[in-house]
């Protein structure tokens, strides 16, 4: 965890939840409360990225995280002011265990 960060709600979601077709997508975030900035976060996190999609960090405005296409999926946690981020990853899962799992048809 970078200096000057909590943690104050994470969220994860799996199924159907962007673009067309049968398939199924893994999605997780945390909401973070940090004195850090967007660059500094962003620095932070991106030794750990495998790809564009994992370690995403963006500011984040209220409760309701708007990335997911398909669901509605927002944090409990109020988000009160402008030190708030989002920090989210999406994964799928090997092919033949994702051809397995139904949420995504």
């Amino acid at each position: 965890m970078p200096e000057r960060t909590e943690i104050i709600d994470s969220v994860s979601l799996a199924g159907k939840l962007v673009g067309n077709g049968n398939s199924v997508q893994y999605f997780g975030a945390i909401l973070l409360k940090s004195k850090l900035s967007l660059n500094d976060l962003e620095d932070y996190y991106s030794v750990y990225q495998k790809n564009e999609w994992s370690y995403v960090v963006e500011p984040q405005e209220n409760q309701i995280i708007t990335v997911v296409e398909h669901s509605k999926i927002s944090f409990s946690e109020m988000v009160d002011d402008e030190a708030y981020y989002i920090v989210y990853s999406w994964g799928d899962g090997p092919d033949l265990l994702e051809e397995l799992d139904f949420r995504g048809h």
